[in-house]
């Protein structure tokens, strides 16, 4: 298997000639271009904001019940 060219990452190595290259679009393009509206009754995004809401509070949860155990111990480790 042939080994492939190797081109080094140094901003001061010359570019390579033979690349095409695509302008950027002009800023009046851009001003103009209409993007799709956005979704509004997207029944995923819902779904998706409880299951993150759900996540949030879990995690509450799992929080207080760590530092609970966590007080807990040094309780006991205060009193021996």
């Amino acid at each position: 298997m042939k080994e492939p060219e190797r081109r080094p990452l140094d901003p001061s190595t010359p570019k390579i000639q033979d690349v095409k290259k695509r302008p950027l679009p002009s800023l009046e393009q851009e001003a103009t271009k209409i993007y799709p509206e956005p979704m509004t009754d997207d029944v995923v995004s819902e779904g998706a904001e409880q299951a993150f809401s759900n996540f949030i509070q879990k995690a509450k949860e799992s929080k207080k019940k760590y530092e609970e155990r966590l007080k807990r111990i040094q309780d006991t480790s205060e009193d021996k």
